[in-house]
């Protein structure tokens, strides 16, 4: 990427503590002079590298992940794992633009480097894309809860439609809808939590999180050797037929290599949006004991790696199990499959709860930005104004969850606008004004220019591809 002060090994706290014992440690090398680290000092560095792994790891893993099997599906196997892998690979590079940027200019945020880069304007732009990325994440999760939680209420209340495969959603009562059951929860749960002035006891539903997302993984791949091909035919013991799919279309079991239609065009940036993690990468760089630049692009290369075999799975398992009959958000295909097989209620259940406490957590930088930028005196907390955004916020998550009728919709959109933005483009320009041009090459300029110009391209055309998609379903 840059020249040879770029790969050195940086010990920027300086020796270890002589207090800590040198024996049976090891030596790193800088500008000529030897350091000792103790086998006590090694580990604290290994104890700091792995918990970085896993935050960026957790910033990375969303709701994305319920969506890639559907895009497998709009794709083909190949076209897909073709796609997804230079996904992962544009991440780790923007990532690295993004660290030399920061080191060179010495700004330690997403928001500072705007502001160094092209001032308040600058800052405005990037957070309204950090505000337009955190919303769909929102709208994304609080779908979920939309369309699991009354799918989840008949089956454990034991309903005998959903059993035989007869049940018809337009003929259950007002409240067994969706989009009241949606209203519950966030009226009664998600804007007391949104509510209070620090939730940082919340923090622990992000370890949650990631063990939901590995649950669910497990699932998928556990699941696929369960349900046989045409699903259709699965029976239990005390009902002819659990699927409760009307067959538009008789269910192929055989993988498509590649193939492009009208809904392609939500695969690239669905995929982008499962990859964003940019602006919360920053601060974990800075929680690094002893950061280099060096030592946060393995964090990178670790965490996006694991990511990437994690995605792969579960969308891989998941098209390989509906083939053209997965849906756009696979939790639901299985529980069309079958409603009451233990492990998928229980999946459904931590996912429910995942989603619903990871909104007031992801509310809050929202939340923190807007008021940073937009407000006088952002230091001063005031309950009007802490209340206010959050109800506006809140409110717009609401109406565009019930305005938006698939769930694909929102991760294309969101990845074609806000997530291109801060993983491709901002990175870019940031990287370009403000990286040292004695230090990095002409080379990493001209490739950085090029990423630039294919990410307001991509943008641009993904946005008017999903925008005809929409024009052509109403007609």
């Amino acid at each position: 990427m840059g020249d040879a002060t770029e790969e050195t090994f940086e010990l920027e706290d300086g020796p270890v503590d002589s207090q800590e014992p040198l024996t049976a440690g090891y030596t790193k090398e800088k500008d000529g002079e030897v350091y000792v680290v103790g086998e006590k000092d090694r580990k604290k560095d290994i104890r700091s590298f792995c918990l970085s792994v896993f935050n960026l790891m957790n910033a990375i893993l969303g709701s994305g992940i319920l969506g890639l099997a559907d895009t497998m599906n709009n794709l083909g196997v190949i076209l897909f794992y073709v796609l997804l892998l230079i996904t992962a690979f544009l991440a780790g590079y923007t990532i690295n633009l993004l660290l030399i940027t920061s080191k060179h200019s010495g700004e330690k945020s997403y928001e500072g480097l705007a502001v160094r880069s092209y001032g308040r304007p600058g800052k405005i732009l990037t957070s309204i894309m950090i505000v337009f990325h955190c919303l769909g994440a929102m709208v994304s999760y609080v779908f979920i809860i939309k369309k699991e939680m009354p799918e989840l209420v008949r089956v454990l209340a034991n309903s005998t439609s959903v059993l035989s495969g007869e049940h018809d959603e337009a003929m259950d009562p007002w409240f067994m809808q969706g989009w009241f059951l949606m209203l519950v929860v966030v009226l009664f749960v998600i804007v007391p939590l949104a509510s209070l002035k620090d939730i940082r006891f919340l923090g622990y539903s992000s370890a949650f999180g990631m063990f939901c997302m590995l649950l669910f993984t497990f699932t998928v791949v556990y699941e696929k050797f369960v349900i046989p091909c045409p699903f259709s035919a699965l029976h239990n013991k005390t009902t002819e037929i659990l699927s409760n799919i009307t067959e538009e279309e008789p269910q192929v079991c055989k993988a498509e290599l590649a193939r492009v239609t009208s809904k392609s065009a939500y695969a690239v940036p669905t995929m982008i949006f499962a990859f964003m993690c940019h602006a919360s990468m920053l601060p974990i760089y800075q929680e690094l004991r002893r950061p280099s630049t060096k030592k946060m692009q393995k964090v990178a290369g670790v965490s996006i790696s694991l990511v990437f075999f994690i995605y792969t799975l579960s969308a891989s398992f998941g098209y390989f199990t509906f083939y053209n009959k997965v849906k756009s958000e696979l939790l639901l295909t299985y529980s069309d499959a079958i409603p009451t097989d233990p492990l998928i209620i229980l999946s459904r259940i931590m996912v429910l709860i995942c989603v619903t406490l990871s909104t007031p957590l992801l509310h809050y930088p929202c939340r923190k930005t807007i008021i940073t930028t937009f407000f006088p005196d952002p230091q001063v907390f005031k309950w009007f104004r802490h209340l206010a955004v959050m109800a506006g916020l809140l409110t717009l998550t609401v109406v565009l969850v019930v305005c938006i009728p698939n769930i694909r919709d929102i991760f294309g959109l969101a990845g074609a606008t806000s997530s291109t933005s801060l993983l491709i483009i901002l990175p870019c320009v940031f990287f370009l004004k403000l990286a040292d041009r004695d230090k990095v090459s002409r080379m990493s300029r001209i490739k950085a220019f090029v990423l630039l110009v294919f990410g307001i391209a991509f943008m641009i055309a993904s946005v008017i591809l999903i925008i005809y998609d929409w024009v052509a379903r109403k007609d």
